[in-house]
């Protein structure tokens, strides 16, 4: 009897520990569901990805990256040859710039205004008749509406250069974001063309990375903005890393039953898109 009653002991020692165990191992991951939750598998993306393109058809004249190297917001990437734009840039300038019709068109007012005043005088002395007064005065009047043509041509002329420069600067190919060129499509030399789809060339933004999580409804609506989850790489197990929930899709993929959640990843060492990852979730 004694023998089996130390066995009975044991068994029942044994499994006091193993809850103890579990216990404590919840208590080492936070207590969060998240972390005690199951792991997914993710690939990692880039925050951004821009396949870009000028504007105005042409002939590109530089390319001043290549694939690999890391670029910033309004970095100019590459050029149009604008040779024939910028010549007429700078002959609009001179026209915009020029003041002399207005100036001229004052000049000619002034002098029918002091006609106007000396006909005006006399009728009233006797040396001109109502007619010559009329007419001192429609000169006048129209001498004004030639300073308000004047003004408004010149308006146009400043538009038209405005114009103009937007123009010649969309020759230029800026960087919408701070990243690494993915790849160029266009060699100096070659014809642009705007209706490209692959562009000129492809920029990436992969600090932060995004990770796009396929989970059930049930798990998603565990998840709210702005919570934490835990992710590792598959080739860094052991290299835990805390990524942000941004963004839920607001709708259910109904032929699999899943919905996309969207996680902020930090990539502090730069590591490429692509990447398999674990990510740990709430139990379903």
């Amino acid at each position: 009897m004694i023998p089996g009653k130390s066995i009975q002991q044991s068994v029942i020692a044994g499994m006091v520990l193993c809850l103890l165990s579990l216990s404590a191992g919840g208590e080492a991951t936070g207590g969060n569901d998240a972390a005690q939750g199951q792991t997914v598998q993710a690939l990692s993306a880039p925050s951004a990805k821009h396949a870009l393109s000028f504007t105005e058809l042409g002939i590109l004249k530089e390319m001043l990256v290549k694939p690999g190297d890391h670029v910033t917001v309004g970095q100019v990437l590459a050029t149009e040859d604008s040779d024939l734009e910028q010549q007429e840039y700078n002959a609009m300038k001179i026209e915009a710039e020029s003041t002399s019709k207005i100036d001229a068109a004052v000049v000619d007012r002034d002098s029918k205004k002091r006609e106007r005043d000396n006909k005006q005088k006399a009728y009233e002395n006797g040396g001109a008749n109502v007619e010559e007064v009329e007419q001192a005065k429609l000169a006048y009047e129209e001498a004004e509406i030639q300073i308000r043509y004047a003004k408004e041509e010149h308006s146009q002329k400043q538009a038209a250069l405005l114009k103009q420069q937007t123009k010649v600067e969309k020759m230029k190919l800026l960087s919408p974001v701070s990243g690494i060129v993915e790849k160029i499509s266009l060699q100096p030399g070659e014809v642009v063309d705007p209706a490209r789809p692959e562009g000129a060339l492809t920029v990436v933004r992969n600090k932060p990375l995004w990770v796009d999580l396929h989970l059930t409804p049930t798990q998603a609506a565990k998840l709210k903005l702005g919570d934490k989850l835990q992710a590792a790489y598959v080739i860094e197990p052991d290299q835990w890393m805390t990524g942000t929930v941004i963004f839920f899709d607001p709708v259910v993929d109904s032929t699999v039953d899943k919905r996309t959640v969207r996680l902020e990843l930090p990539n502090d060492e730069d590591k490429p898109a692509g990447l398999e990852l674990n990510v740990r979730v709430p139990q379903p």
